[in-house]
C-alpha cells in the first residue's frame, strides 16, 4: 500500500512496488514483433502515476504521487558515498507519522518488489532479523531512534534527517500510454505493405521490369563441429553459481541464423532462501560475468554466447539415410526413446537418453545432414532435438 508521508522536510511516496522498465523492440525485432508490444502498451489502461528510477519502475495509482520522490530515494541520498555500491538493508522507524519500513538497496537501486510496510516498531524488528538471518546484507541503515538491530553482526548507519533537494531526484510523472500513436502509424505502415505487396503480385510486370535471372541461398547452416565444441567448452568452464540456488538444469540452442548460439543453465531457489535477497546476491554476482541473467518466479536462467560460423546451406545427399535412421544407429546403447515428429523436409527427431549431455554430444559426429534445435540436461536426463536442415531456395525469377 503506497503511502505519502513526509521525511527530511519532503513529501515522499512510501510502500512502493518495484518493476523492471521494459526495453523497447531491438533493432533487429520483425515488424510483428514491434507491433506486438506496441499493441500491449496502447491497450494497457496506463497507471495514474509512475515513477523510475534507473531500470526500476514503479506505478501509483494515485494523482497526488506526481511530482514526489520516493521514500528510498531519499534514503539512499542519506546514505555515505562509500555504501553506495553495497547492499544495504534499510529501516525508516519513524513513530510520530506511524511510518514502519524495510527495503533493499543494492548498488543504489531497490530491490524488484514490494517495500515492505509495518504496524509497528516490534514487527519491523523482526522482519530485520529475518532478512539479515537469510544472509546476503551487508549494511543496516536504520532511523536512530530504532533499538535492536545493533546484534545482529552487521555494520550499522544511522539515518539522520537532513536538508535535500528533491529536485535532483526521480520523481513521479504522470501515467500515459507513449505507444499508442506508434501502434496506429505503425499499423498504418503495415497496411500499406501489404497493399503495396498485393498489387506488385497482381500487376507486377506493369509496376517494374522482371528481376534477373538467378539463384541465390536464402538458408544458412552453422559449423557444428564448432556448436559441439564450444557447448562442451562453455559448461567445463567455471559458471557462476549462488548461494541458495541449486543446479536444476543445463544446455545449449541455436538461436537464429547468422547469430551466436547459446549455452544456458538454470538454478532453481532453495524453498528455505529468501527470494528478495538471493536475487539481489545472484544479480551481485553476476555483474562482473559477461553471463546474462533472469529470474522468474524462483527459477534463475543464465546464459552465454557460443560463437559459430554461419555458411551457405548445400543441397542435401538424396543418397544419405533418413535422419531417423541416421539417429539410431548414432546413439544405440545409449538412446532410451527416438521419438518421430512430421515426415520430409518437416522431419523432427527427440533423442532421449540417460546419458550425461558430453556423451550424446560426441555421437553427433556420427550424423550427416543434420540440424541441431537444441539439447538439454535436467534430472530427468538429456534430451537432444534434431531436424533436417533448410534447404537453400531460389529467389523468385531465379534460373531452373
Amino acid at each position: 500500500m503506497v503511502r505519502i508521508v513526509e521525511y527530511c522536510g519532503i513529501r515522499t511516496l512510501a510502500g512502493l512496488t518495484w518493476d523492471l522498465r521494459r526495453a523497447l523492440p531491438t533493432e533487429g525485432s520483425t515488424l510483428r514483433q514491434r507491433l506486438t508490444v506496441y499493441a500491449r502498451r496502447s491497450l494497457a489502461a496506463p497507471p495514474t502515476a509512475v515513477l523510475t528510477w534507473q531500470d526500476r519502475r514503479a506505478a501509483v495509482p494515485d494523482r497526488k504521487a506526481i511530482g514526489l520522490p520516493a521514500l528510498s530515494q531519499i534514503v539512499w541520498q542519506l546514505l555515505p558515498p562509500e555504501t553506495h555500491d553495497r547492499v544495504v538493508l534499510a529501516a525508516v522507524c519513524e513513530p510520530d507519522t506511524q511510518l514502519f519500513t524495510a527495503f533493499i538497496l543494492v548498488s543504489g537501486k531497490p530491490v524488484l518488489g514490494p517495500e515492505r510496510m509495518y504496524p509497528d516498531a516490534a514487527a519491523l524488528r523482526a522482519a530485520i532479523g529475518d532478512l539479515v538471518v537469510v544472509g546476503g546484507i551487508e549494511i543496516i541503515a536504520a532511523s536512530r531512534g530504532l533499538e535492536g538491530v545493533d546484534g545482529l553482526g552487521l555494520p550499522r548507519i544511522d539515518l539522520v534527517q537532513t536538508d535535500l533537494d528533491p529536485r535532483a531526484m526521480p520523481l513521479a510523472e504522470p501515467g500515459r500510454a507513449p505507444m499508442r500513436t506508434a501502434l496506429l502509424a505503425g499499423t498504418a505502415l503495415s497496411m500499406l505493405a501489404f497493399i503495396a505487396s498485393s498489387l506488385t503480385d497482381e500487376i507486377g510486370d506493369l509496376l517494374s521490369p522482371p528481376p534477373p535471372q538467378r539463384a541465390a541461398p536464402l538458408a544458412k547452416v552453422p559449423d557444428w563441429t564448432e556448436f559441439v565444441g564450444g557447448c562442451l567448452a562453455a559448461h567445463a568452464e567455471e559458471w557462476p553459481s549462488v548461494p541458495g540456488w541449486r543446479a536444476s538444469s543445463r544446455g545449449c540452442k541455436v538461436n537464429g541464423s547468422d547469430m551466436p548460439a547459446v549455452a544456458w543453465r538454470t538454478f532453481q531457489l532453495d524453498s528455505m532462501r529468501n527470494m528478495i535477497i538471493s536475487q539481489r546476491v545472484a544479480e551481485m554476482m553476476y555483474r562482473d560475468w559477461p553471463h546474462r541473467m533472469v529470474i522468474t518466479e524462483g527459477l534463475l536462467s543464465t546464459e552465454t554466447d557460443i560463437p559459430l560460423v554461419w555458411s551457405d546451406a548445400s543441397p542435401s545427399d538424396p543418397a544419405l539415410p533418413p535422419l531417423v535412421r541416421q539417429a539410431e544407429d548414432a546413439f544405440v546403447g545409449i538412446e532410451r526413446a527416438i521419438i518421430v515428429a512430421g515426415e520430409g523436409p518437416d522431419t523432427i527427431v527427440t533423442l532421449s537418453s540417460d546419458a550425461p549431455l558430453p556423451d550424446v554430444l560426441t555421437r553427433v559426429a556420427r550424423l550427416d545432414g543434420y540440424w541441431i534445435d537444441s539439447i538439454e540436461q535436467s534430472k530427468t536426463g538429456t534430451e537432444l532435438t534434431l531436424r533436417t536442415p533448410p534447404q537453400p531456395l531460389a529467389l523468385p525469377g531465379a534460373a531452373p
